[in-house]
């Protein structure tokens, strides 16, 4: 699974500009869940935010 810093806002507003995206980019971490470890998929579950 990919593990992206999303930024606080990205609603077009935010005067980003492609150097902010590739850091995001190169800043992704890949974390590896392995099978039947159930309470660590749950944790990860949980640092997700989902918007509406």
């Amino acid at each position: 699974m990919n593990l992206y810093n999303d930024p606080l806002r990205c609603d077009g507003v935010y005067p980003a500009g492609e150097e902010f995206y590739n850091e995001i980019i190169a800043n992704t971490e890949l974390v590896a869940i392995r099978v039947g470890e159930d309470e660590e998929v749950i944790r990860l579950i949980e640092l997700l935010e989902m918007g509406p």
